[in-house]
């Protein structure tokens, strides 16, 4: 089958204007595009995504969890998504939190689960229900360890929560080492850009990628990551498909232009892009003027 041919049996929408193009180029860009059923755009915090109805049909399935090996690259990607999504700025105070173990750890992550688990509730028991986002890791020795961005109700004393934080975590891990009382844990006040707290886990490489790699003897890590009590506001809504193209190249000119990734073949369906320090609202704003599909779905 020729061009010809293949583009006909896909041609279940309207003809677009994409401007000059060579007749290759054209046919590629209908063949990736037209027929979708609908198309949209979204946004939360400090990322938006541009969607089309196939993707977003299947948004929210899971394939079959495997054995876990390491860190992947999709859930590194899912956590700094998250991160940037995520309105933080409604929780005056933040804490990054560090809890490790004491000389003596456990090397099943059901174990280690379970003490994450045991430690949740107690928080809750003493200060409410709060946003936190957790993040499992390794040491050189193969303990385990977790960091929590974690937020706590305004007006209360930090040092009030340190020492809350040392004594629960010790009791919880059963320690028995009073040194592991004192230095078995960490809290510092977060800034407004928490995102960049986790930022260094979309890396694969680095002086920390190893404490993403599971330790020979640990068995049953699980998930390296997850969140309590907090999720993206989205914003958004359908846009024409001849918007759809043409926000499809500026965004790609954005991106581009940053230095950022320049999404190839049919990946910006799909594809969700960080702002870095602006709102997401804000850039699509700007993205998305002479486009009235997309311009009404900011507002």
């Amino acid at each position: 089958m020729g061009h010809r041919s293949a583009a006909t049996a896909l041609d279940r929408g309207p003809v677009l204007d994409l401007g000059p193009a060579q007749p290759g180029k054209q046919w590629e860009l209908r063949r990736r595009y037209l027929g979708r059923q609908s198309y949209g755009v979204r946004f939360s915090g400090r990322v938006f995504e541009v969607l089309t109805r196939w993707d977003s049909e299947y948004e929210g399935e899971a394939a079959p969890r495997g054995e876990v090996g390491g860190f992947s690259r999709k859930s590194r990607m899912r956590l700094l998504k998250l991160c940037a999504a995520v309105p933080w700025a409604l929780f005056e105070v933040r804490l990054f939190v560090t809890l490790t173990y004491p000389d003596e750890f456990p090397t099943d992550g059901r174990v280690v689960k379970r003490h994450l688990k045991a430690f949740r509730k107690r928080f809750e028991r003493r200060w409410g229900k709060q946003a936190a986002v957790w993040k499992l890791e390794f040491q050189h020795r193969g303990a385990a360890h977790f960091h929590l961005l974690l937020s706590v109700p305004s007006g209360v004393d930090v040092g009030e929560v340190r020492s809350w934080l040392s004594a629960s975590w010790f009791e919880v891990v059963c320690s028995g080492d009073l040194r592991h009382l004192e230095a078995g844990t960490q809290a510092q006040v977060a800034d407004t850009d928490c995102g960049r707290y986790f930022a260094y886990g979309v890396k694969s490489s680095g002086s920390k990628e190893y404490q993403n790699r599971v330790p020979e003897g640990f068995e049953n890590v699980g998930r390296f990551w997850g969140a309590w009590n907090i999720k993206p506001e989205w914003r958004g809504a359908e846009i024409s498909a001849d918007d759809f193209v043409e926000l499809r190249r500026r965004v790609c000119a954005w991106s581009k232009s940053r230095g950022g990734y320049v999404p190839r073949r049919s990946r910006l369906q799909g594809a969700w892009f960080l702002t870095e320090g602006r709102s997401a609202a804000l850039v699509l704003c700007q993205l998305a003027r002479g486009l009235p599909s997309v311009e009404g779905a900011i507002k």
